[in-house]
């Protein structure tokens, strides 16, 4: 029983320290990556509707979700090895 209440605590510190690796890796984000994330992964705003926001194109909006996606695995890398 020990075992597998010791494996749950680790478990669930894995998972918090995952959740602040996450968070330290967006705050890095150059400044309009990170304000498009946020618009997509936080608001759930579509790209046209991101673009429409802060007044560039879709496809601009796309180039910095994909500049974020690319640093944001970077950054989590030695996170996501083991998974």
């Amino acid at each position: 029983m020990i075992d597998r209440e010791l494996h749950a605590v680790l478990l669930i510190e894995a998972v918090a320290e995952f959740e602040r690796a996450v968070k330290r890796a967006i705050a890095k984000l150059p400044r309009r990556c990170g304000e498009v994330y946020a618009l997509s992964r936080e608001q759930y705003l579509s790209y046209a509707e991101i673009g429409e926001v802060l007044g560039i194109s879709t496809k601009t909006v796309e180039v910095h979700m994909g500049r974020a996606f690319k640093l944001l695995r970077k950054q989590l890398a030695p996170y996501l090895r083991d998974m």
